[in-house]
């Protein structure tokens, strides 16, 4: 199995060689680059194509979800985790919002970083427990002022990938459960984000859970 590359991003130097060393240490991993703000981020982010940026969300040149967006400018399809001492509402919805897989606070410990890390490599999403609330009552919060009866109706399959989704599954595990495809798994995503109106995958399994339409398994 090929090592997870991995970019790192965090203005303290001190912090990303430390975390290099960490996951240089792993056999499962590959630090491809190192940046200290969002411009070099993304200009690594796009020349070295890694296959998941770990980022802080306070940079010199960018904050919050700005930092998500220049990451996905620069690499569309980048899996992003956010590690990083903001765990504001707002930060934090607005991070998952602008397309984070993953969001790790920095007061956890090494071991769910790595763990993160290669969930949100296969494919899944990794919301800390800490976070999980905010990001629950964020959706509800928006959900909740739009009408359910005008949203299109999910198909069983489409409630099925969502409600595995939530609950933290990969793509590649989904497609094992339901004896079906990881291309099948995606293209049900896809389609559940069209009628959600949900900008990524993770949004679209909140909103779902939200409304009531999943439940986590």
């Amino acid at each position: 199995m090929a090592s997870i590359r991995v970019l790192i991003v965090d203005r303290q130097a001190l912090f990303r060689e430390s975390l290099s060393a960490v996951l240089a240490a792993q056999d499962a991993f590959v630090v491809v680059g190192e940046a200290g703000d969002a411009t070099t981020a993304a200009r690594l982010a796009a020349k070295l194509t890694p296959d998941v940026i770990v980022t802080d969300l306070h940079l010199p040149d960018a904050r919050g979800a700005a930092v998500v967006a220049r990451l996905l400018a620069a690499q569309s399809d980048a899996r992003i985790i956010a590690l990083t001492a903001l765990t504001d509402e707002e930060t934090v919805a607005a991070a998952v919002a602008a397309g984070v897989q993953g969001y790790v606070p920095k007061s956890q410990h090494t071991a769910d970083l790595i763990q993160a890390i290669c969930t949100v490599a296969q494919g899944g999403t990794a919301l800390d427990p800490l976070v999980t609330p905010i990001i629950w009552r964020r959706f509800q919060q928006l959900t909740h002022r739009h009408d359910p009866g005008g949203t299109e109706a999910l198909s069983s399959f489409e409630r099925d990938v969502l409600g595995l989704l939530a609950g933290g599954q990969t793509t590649r595990q989904i497609a094992g459960k339901l004896s079906t495809t990881p291309a099948a798994v995606e293209k049900a995503v896809a389609e559940a984000c069209e009628k959600l109106h949900a900008r990524n995958r993770t949004e679209a399994a909140v909103i779902a859970f939200s409304r009531g339409l999943v439940s986590t398994r």
